[in-house]
């Protein structure tokens, strides 16, 4: 498996669609793998009118390697964390970014 996404359809309301995961194997980075299932996802999503915006979760642990692919897929940080999943014994915080579903 390269690339793996866990999309979330009116979530956390009707009008949002939410990206929990969106992971891509280490040796794939820079191939634009993350780019194309993230198309995808987007054209999926888009099909659903009544969604009007993405939301995407990035864990601290990722947010530096993760942060420039979420600013060339259009989305902006939202200032707005959450708690996520514990690993290795310690509970990590997601940060939360947004892009509008159509322009």
């Amino acid at each position: 498996m390269v690339a793996v996404a866990d999309p979330a359809l009116r979530w956390p309301s009707g009008a949002h669609a939410s990206i929990g995961v969106l992971q891509v194997r280490a040796a794939d980075h820079g191939h634009g793998c993350a780019r194309d299932l993230h198309e995808h996802l987007h054209a999926t999503i888009a099909a659903a009118r009544a969604i009007t915006t993405l939301r995407l979760s990035i864990v601290e642990t990722n947010l530096d390697v993760a942060a420039p692919s979420r600013e060339a897929l259009g989305y902006r940080a939202t200032g707005e964390t959450k708690l996520g999943a514990i690993a290795q014994g310690r509970r990590l915080t997601a940060h939360l970014s947004e892009r509008p579903v159509r322009p």
